[in-house]
């Protein structure tokens, strides 16, 4: 620990990338966050045990490397004066894209005069399934050369674009630039412009979305960059950044064009037409967060420490990056100024539809579809089990009018029986708009509720928090999260746990992945329709199930209905909870759990209040 190099990292957005790459890296440890202030600078302090300074002029004496994750004046911030400052103390940088090639130059030049490094980090090229897509162009180059290559990007990461296809292509030199061109369509607006340019002498035909949200560039970029480079032999396809890529080998048939299904010396016809490279599916977009991009920005500190280590010159060391850089630049100019666009938040569909499938949901959208049914399965379980435990744990809340937080509230089952009981207010998360709809109605029927009762549109990790709650519900909520969301959360709760607020905690009874039978759970006949619903789970990797309920709805009068919903629950125990929520001073202090459900209650850390 001692021989490790004292980090700062400026920024806290992207940054959270970088603390988590620092955090892992056996050579570095994140000693200080430069920040605004913010609670989601404050609480990534907290969560990887890093000091908080405002100003960089607090940065102490004794900082060996500085990671600057804020954007550069360019993007109209700090990131290149913040980089100034820390090369003329002689701390090495690795700052993220872009940097407009002046500004870059003048912060080469400055490592150099004080006798340290500046890097800029592409990022991208070290995203494992772009080294993936990179290794083997280089490997089919070494048997014919690039015929052409095609790519689409959003204008806002045309930079990791032109770095990424010019170490695919093998070169960036010569490079030639042609007039751009939107398609001139008067009943449609056309998001893409066109671009013919020659790169590393290989003919590239690029369409740029030339707009830009200024105050959220990713969410609402229309697809994420993807690049085709033809071969003689075939395509090697990047579908996107993060993966997959594809090889599709060209389809030949030797024969005067005759279609000759056996000899010769042509497209093997028991091959794939497409095939996936091994390790270049991405996953979910959680592992794309979790893994690939701290592992990316792992490989760039390798490679800024390697040069330290080597005493290599700072303008050799960038020279690589200001290159890509310029052309950037000359192809920015071309394209000219972005549009500048304000656009409503997208309609995303779920996989599902795209597919034609029968409703089948993960995550909050399952509860979207079961929020019909939710209380007939959830009213005895929340009378017998969750309630009671509720009420016997909030006996010993601190006395006072600050509210109780309910993280998942659900259609209110637990948040009536909790307000009316003990007078207190509450205020009640809940994501899904269905089941947000049901708990809004039980709150505007009862006069009671209206007055204590406050529902917010939210999930567990993004609500606004009352400066001080008196205790916290989490039923049926912490399986939908991994460690780092579980981490986030108790970093959230911590700084607004009023001293002895208790936490009740309520899981699966699962512990373990399991495949559990299909089993009917409740049978019920309302009116002249009856209620059938049935459950099962089924292993989903070392940690969790997927839990499948399927409600059947058979009227008097019509035909039978269906609905089937999946979620995805991590398989924990409450010392598996505690384990996480004891590193934010939140420790399990009694198991309240019946012979069917595990209830926990947590409790801060005496002493460790915020």
């Amino acid at each position: 620990m001692s021989n490790q190099i004292p980090v700062l990292l400026c920024g806290s957005n992207f940054g959270r990338f970088h603390a988590r790459a620092i955090a892992d890296h056996p050579r570095l440890r994140l000693s200080h966050i430069l920040g605004r202030g913010s609670d989601q600078s404050r609480q990534l302090a907290e969560r990887f045990g890093a000091k908080l300074v405002q100003d960089i002029a607090q940065v102490p004496e004794g900082i060996g490397l500085a990671c600057v994750a804020v954007g550069s004046s360019i993007q109209s911030g700090p990131g290149g004066e913040l980089a100034l400052t820390l090369l003329e103390r002689g701390i090495p940088v690795l700052q993220e894209h872009p940097i407009h090639p002046d500004e870059l130059i003048a912060l080469m030049r400055a490592a150099r005069r004080h006798r340290t490094l500046h890097r800029v980090n592409l990022h991208y090229r070290h995203v494992h399934p772009v080294t993936e897509f990179i290794a083997a162009a280089k490997r089919v180059r070494q048997h014919q050369p690039v015929r052409y290559a095609d790519v689409a990007c959003p204008v806002h990461l045309l930079l990791p674009v032109v770095d990424v296809l010019s170490a695919a292509i093998g070169a960036l030199r010569p490079h030639r630039l042609g007039a751009a061109a939107r398609p001139e369509f008067p009943e449609t607006a056309a998001p893409l412009t066109s671009l013919e340019l020659m790169l590393g002498g290989v003919a590239v035909s690029l369409r740029v979305q030339n707009q830009l949200a200024p105050a959220d560039r990713d969410n609402h970029a229309l697809l994420w960059p993807r690049m085709s480079l033809g071969f003689e032999a075939g395509t090697l396809t990047l579908a996107d950044l993060n993966g997959p890529v594809h090889w599709s080998p060209r389809l030949h048939l030797p024969g005067s064009g005759a279609l000759r299904f056996a000899g010769g010396s042509g497209t093997d016809l028991r091959a794939p037409t497409t095939a996936t490279l091994p390790g270049t599916a991405p996953g979910p977009f959680t592992e794309v967060f979790e893994r690939h991009w701290p592992a990316a920005i792992t490989r760039s500190l390798d490679l800024l420490l390697a040069d330290l280590d080597a005493g290599r010159d700072a303008l050799r060391c960038g020279a690589a990056d200001l290159a890509v850089t310029r052309l950037w630049s000359e192809i920015t100019a071309v394209l000219g100024p972005p549009e500048t666009i304000i656009p409503e938040e997208p309609t995303l569909l779920p996989l599902r539809t795209v597919l034609g499938e029968e409703p089948t949901d993960s995550g909050w959208e399952g509860y979207e579809t079961e929020a019909e049914f939710f209380d007939l399965a959830a009213r005895d379980h929340v009378a017998v089990n969750s309630a009671p435990t509720a009420l016997t744990v909030l006996e010993q809340m601190p006395p006072g009018k600050d509210p109780i937080l309910e993280l998942g509230a659900g259609t209110g089952l637990l948040t009536a029986a909790v307000a009316k009981a003990t007078g207190a207010r509450v205020w009640a998360y809940e994501p899904a708009p269905a089941m947000r709809a049901a708990l809004f109605s039980r709150v505007v029927e009862d006069d009671e509720l209206r007055e204590r009762v406050t529902v917010w549109p939210h999930d567990a990790l993004s609500g606004p928090l009352p400066p001080r709650a008196r205790a916290v519900l989490l039923c049926g909520v912490l399986g939908h999260l991994d460690p780092d969301e579980q981490d986030q959360l108790w970093a959230r709760l911590r700084p607004v746990l009023v001293p002895d607020a208790p936490v009740l905690v309520e899981l699966m009874s699962l512990v373990s992945p399991a495949s559990v039978p299909t089993t009917t759970l409740a049978d019920v006949e309302l009116g002249q329709q009856r209620y059938r619903w049935s459950w099962a789970a089924e292993p989903a990797g070392e940690d969790s199930v997927i839990m499948t309920s399927t409600w059947a709805a058979e009227p008097v009068i019509g035909q039978r209905r269906t609905r089937t919903t999946q979620h995805r629950w991590r398989t924990q125990s409450l010392a598996d909870i505690a384990a996480v929520s004891r590193r934010h001073g939140i420790d399990l202090v009694a198991d309240l759990s019946t012979t069917s459900t595990p209830l926990g209650l947590f409790q801060a850390t005496k002493g460790s209040n915020v």
